[in-house]
């Protein structure tokens, strides 16, 4: 509709005279010329830009707050979670420390008991509360997926690669960082180093251990801790 008043108010002013020029004695119509200006710009511009500048704020304004709903909505929902999950995890634990004192049991080894059950549903309750709170909770459910998505992948198997890739294979079959010790047991590599750890013979143990030595980040501590108990160890049971 707007286009079409712009034509139509473009085309019912009259035009200049012809060989009516600028600075000469006969001025141009300086309405007609405003109009068929105004005309142009209308035309030129496409209904889709239009649209788009007529439409875009209340957009983005519906789309921010739709973005804050659904945020109070996930921290609500969590909320309630905590709550919930905390009054289970603290019934469960009266539960057990009442289980672990047995019947005319001294009221001081009973109150030691107390004492150990005590601390250690401390950190039982903790471990299960963000697990739960890990597995079905929805504030943080966006960075949990990503998470491991982030992490540096393997290099690929090429000519000009292989040492790297040998690192790589290494590190990951002895120390995993998102497995656990069942996953790294299970391992043909893991368990070829560890048979090769075990031969005392020629010296084959002392360079696996040195190989491992040079590949390792030297500068993280538990790397490093990690080493020298693993290469202890084996020293005294080889």
């Amino acid at each position: 509709r707007h286009l079409d008043m712009a034509r139509q108010r473009a085309g019912s002013c009259p035009s200049p005279r012809a060989g009516a020029s600028y600075g000469s004695d006969t001025e141009p119509d300086l309405a007609s010329v405003g109009a068929s200006s105004v005309g142009s710009s209308v035309r030129a511009a496409s209904p889709r830009a239009f649209l788009s500048r007529t439409l875009g704020a209340p957009v983005r304004g519906l789309q921010s707050v739709r973005a804050r709903a659904v945020t109070k909505f996930d921290q609500t929902h969590d909320e309630i979670l905590d709550r919930q999950v905390s009054r289970i995890i603290a019934t469960a634990g009266g539960v057990a420390k009442e289980s672990a004192k047995a019947a005319y049991m001294p009221p001081r080894v009973a109150g030691f008991v107390d004492g150990v059950m005590t601390r250690m549903w401390e950190e039982v309750g903790e471990e299960l509360k963000s697990g739960i709170m890990a597995s079905y909770g929805r504030t943080d459910k966006k960075h949990r997926e990503l998470r491991l998505s982030q992490w540096a992948k393997a290099p690929p198997l090429q000519l000009d690669n292989i040492p790297a890739w040998v690192r790589a294979k290494v590190l990951y079959a002895t120390q995993p960082a998102d497995a656990t010790i069942w996953k790294v047991t299970q391992d043909p590599v893991n368990a070829s180093i560890l048979a090769i750890k075990l031969l005392p013979f020629f010296g084959v143990n002392v360079l696996i251990f040195a190989y491992l030595f040079a590949n390792i980040d030297r500068k993280d501590e538990y790397q490093l801790v990690q080493f020298i108990l693993s290469f202890k160890g084996f020293q005294f049971i080889t």
